[in-house]
């Protein structure tokens, strides 16, 4: 057989390039698959004068198999791949969240300090539910434990509402509602 090629295009035609290691994830993944999802971040890649054969090398157990040559060679790829945007940064995919989703939604205490008429509401339904005799232990536990949590929901906005309205933010400890 001949020289294997550097060059990208001659790659995907090529069939001892079978699988390339995932830069994120680490897994073989089919030709085809890797350059559907990192194919521009390749030829971004490969036309800084990068050699293919200086990002991968063959996986000496499996034939046709391709992994990365090293940890940086795996880092200029994933970077690829976030700049074009074909993939999000690692943070993101930790969090499950993109940064604008992050910006877009409400801080916790915005949360838990909000909406009375909700929560009153809520309140009454979960103690209407733990009344049921049908509810399993599991369902039971719950309902228990979101309604201490709403009842320390509005113990913690009467305090707040009593703090805006000038008195004092906390009359005495036992009233409060420590949550388990």
């Amino acid at each position: 057989m001949g020289a294997l090629s550097d060059n990208w295009t001659e790659v995907l035609s090529d069939p001892r390039f079978v699988t390339f290691e995932d830069p994120f994830s680490g897994f073989a993944v089919p030709k085809d698959e890797f350059h559907a999802t990192y194919g521009p971040a390749c030829l971004a890649v490969f036309q800084d004068h990068l050699l293919v054969s200086h990002l991968f090398e063959p996986n000496p157990l499996t034939v046709g198999e391709w992994r990365f040559a090293d940890n940086e060679g795996r880092l200029d790829l994933y970077d690829a791949a976030v700049e074009s945007g074909l993939v999000q940064p690692f943070d993101e995919v930790c969090a499950g969240e993109t940064d604008a989703e992050r910006r877009g939604r409400r801080p916790y205490a915005l949360e838990t300090i909000g909406d009375r008429d909700h929560k009153e509401q809520r309140l009454e339904t979960i103690t209407a539910l733990l009344e049921d005799d049908g509810l399993s232990s599991n369902q039971r536990k719950k309902r228990v434990r979101e309604k201490r949590g709403l009842e320390a929901a509005l113990e913690a906005l009467a305090a707040h509402e009593e703090l805006a309205a000038g008195g004092t933010p906390v009359d005495d400890l036992d009233d409060i509602v420590f949550m388990d």
